[in-house]
């Protein structure tokens, strides 16, 4: 059966060059806060290039993260996967975040596909190293999520100001940046103990 086209597809069809010019313009706008996301990463390097690698996904996501340099000098490091850092870092999901879309930082391990093994990392994570200041456990069956916090909306003049929009960053890495130093070797500990188990 073919698709009638109603009000709203007639709407577009009459509009369509300025539609592709709002489309144009919100990717910039995407570019813009990929680019101070990256500014308040390197901004940050201090405090984290001695104990993180980076891992850039601005690129060809909407994520940045940073690895633990202890956990990529285990040996078979892949198997304890762990990273900390911000996703979904767009336009959208900052001014006018919803239920199930929005930017938020994270603390993320992830045992491969072995569902049974994430879940015994994340119970062992939660029990040795309280949660990052500001920050909540995460749905055990969402995937690898340890810890999380979702961050709060900017208004449009915030987020047009490039200082604002920068600590909106650096606030929650520094938090868990300063988290990972704390707990270092009780986390360590808990995945080298369960992925031998």
């Amino acid at each position: 059966m073919t698709m009638k086209l109603d009000a709203s597809h007639k709407c577009i069809i009459k509009n369509w060059e300025a539609i592709d010019r709002m489309n144009a313009c919100r990717e910039q706008v995407d570019g813009y806060v990929r680019e101070i996301a990256k500014r308040a990463f390197h901004g940050l390097k201090p405090k984290w290039q001695e104990h993180f690698q980076e891992d850039d996904g601005l690129a060809r996501g909407a994520w940045i993260q940073l690895k633990p340099k202890a956990i990529l000098q285990v040996k078979e490091s892949s198997k304890y996967h762990f990273v900390i850092g911000i996703e979904e870092i767009k336009g959208q999901t900052i001014l006018h975040p919803s239920a199930d879309y929005f930017c938020k930082a994270y603390v993320y391990s992830v045992y491969g596909s072995d569902k049974n093994r994430q879940m015994l990392i994340n119970n062992a994570l939660h029990k040795t190293a309280k949660a990052p200041g500001g920050f909540v456990l995460g749905d055990l069956n969402a995937g690898g999520y340890v810890f999380e916090k979702q961050l709060p909306s900017l208004t449009c003049e915030e987020f047009e100001d490039p200082q604002p929009l920068e600590s909106y960053f650096v606030e929650p890495m520094l938090v868990l940046i300063e988290w990972w130093k704390t707990n270092e070797n009780v986390i360590l500990d808990a995945l080298l103990k369960t992925t031998s188990s």
